[in-house]
């Protein structure tokens, strides 16, 4: 299963990339393969989301890990991938209740 990985990275050391490795891993390990968004220095915020959102329109599960939600980014690509009906995992327990709900109303109607 082709996975997305999402997590804060402004403002990081090296943009996070020792968790995006990590979570990179870890999804390997699990059967998966992972797609990892690169930091592109200099280059305009809403121009890294856009080509990230075609990105994630590739993949077939979301997985949040991290200090995501606390990434307006981040909260972007998890509120993009339960509109066009996309597998989400979140790695943190206390969120399990989220990750339940969006995956049973994945695909919701517009207007609703």
């Amino acid at each position: 299963m082709s996975t997305y990985l999402s997590s804060k990275m402004a403002g990081l050391p090296d943009y996070g990339a020792a968790g995006f490795k990590a979570e990179a891993e870890w999804v390997l390990a699990h059967g998966g393969h992972p797609f990892t968004p690169k930091a592109r220095p200099g280059t305009p915020w809403m121009t890294c989301v856009r080509d990230d959102l075609f990105c994630l329109t590739q993949c077939e599960a979301i997985r949040m890990f991290g200090p995501w939600y606390r990434s307006h980014g981040a909260l972007i690509e998890l509120i993009s991938a339960h509109r066009m009906g996309i597998r989400i995992g979140i790695d943190q327990w206390f969120f399990r209740p989220l990750q339940w709900f969006l995956n049973k109303t994945k695909g919701v109607q517009d207007g609703l």
